[in-house]
């Protein structure tokens, strides 16, 4: 069994789906959050809350990476004989 694969760079998924267009400002995307409330005789009732504007983060906003969040790197600390080929990897 073989299958392709391709990138499709205008198929989004989760929040960044529901990004009408940009600006010169972050994305930003309208949320409501419904709360379920279970009462002491046995309803449950849902509140709506009021709808907020969220901005979303981008690449832009990553101004670095905490060092103690860091599991693995490739290559690892001071090799010297890394293959040129290979990608750099941080997890």
């Amino acid at each position: 069994m073989s299958g392709n694969y391709s990138f499709l760079p205008w198929a989004r998924e989760g929040l960044g789906n529901q990004i009408a267009a940009t600006g010169p400002l972050r994305a930003s995307i309208s949320v409501q959050l419904d709360v379920g409330v279970h009462q002491l005789e046995g309803a449950e009732v849902t509140v709506p809350g009021p709808p907020r504007d969220v901005q979303l983060y981008g690449p832009g906003d990553v101004a670095g990476v905490d060092s103690r969040s860091i599991i693995r790197t490739e290559p690892h600390h001071w090799i010297t004989n890394f293959e040129p080929n290979y990608l750099a990897a941080i997890e």
